[in-house]
């Protein structure tokens, strides 16, 4: 879990310790406002990357 108003770079970080695709997003009294996945990072970071043109693309199921 990280704070609302934590940096891409410190979600990155989090995820790779843990070995985690999505990590909780809650405010200052730990409510949950959200969820950051591994492909929103890489649109953030690299948007350049394999990973984040995927994530981009909605699914054609």
């Amino acid at each position: 879990m990280i704070e609302q108003h934590s940096t891409a770079g410190e979600a990155a970080t989090l995820m790779r310790e843990r070995g985690v695709r999505r990590v909780l997003v809650c405010d200052s009294e730990r409510k949950l406002v959200g969820v950051v996945s591994l492909g929103d990072l890489a649109m953030q970071l690299d948007p350049t990357s394999a990973l984040s043109d995927i994530s981009e693309h909605s699914p054609s199921i």
